[in-house]
């Protein structure tokens, strides 16, 4: 991929890093209602995670939806990215509202249906257990 490109495909973390990352994006969304622990001040955790102006289902790199799974006591907010350098795939599902996450790698590109199917099974077979 072109240098161009580093900061939508060559950003290179281990797990365990890209791990403490989500947590911290679980932690840190307005949503989720244990929130606070973290570095952001409330107002600026839902300014980065408010929609962009011309798109609602679009905020700060994550694809907004909701979920009845991911459903605590608000709408069921879910934060979703998928991508690849086409040599890896790899997929995030956040639900802040139950202090849930699944993170997804495959040594793989263009995986993003198989990535799809692999959160499904691990949403229905682990959220809402902790």
């Amino acid at each position: 991929m072109p240098r161009w490109l580093n900061p939508v495909g060559l950003v290179h973390a281990n797990i365990r890093d890209w791990a403490s990352f989500i947590a911290f994006t679980v932690r840190s969304h307005p949503a989720n209602p244990d929130g606070g622990a973290s570095l952001l001040q409330r107002e600026t955790a839902a300014m980065l995670f408010a929609p962009d102006q011309a798109d609602a289902t679009y905020a700060a790199g994550w694809y907004r939806t909701s979920r009845a799974w991911a459903k605590g006591t608000g709408t069921g907010a879910v934060l979703m990215h998928q991508g690849d350098n086409a040599k890896w795939s790899s997929a995030a599902y956040v639900a802040p509202e139950i202090g849930f996450a699944v993170l997804i790698v495959c040594n793989r590109a263009g995986m993003a249906d198989g990535l799809d199917e692999i959160a499904q099974y691990l949403v229905a077979n682990f959220a809402g257990t902790r």
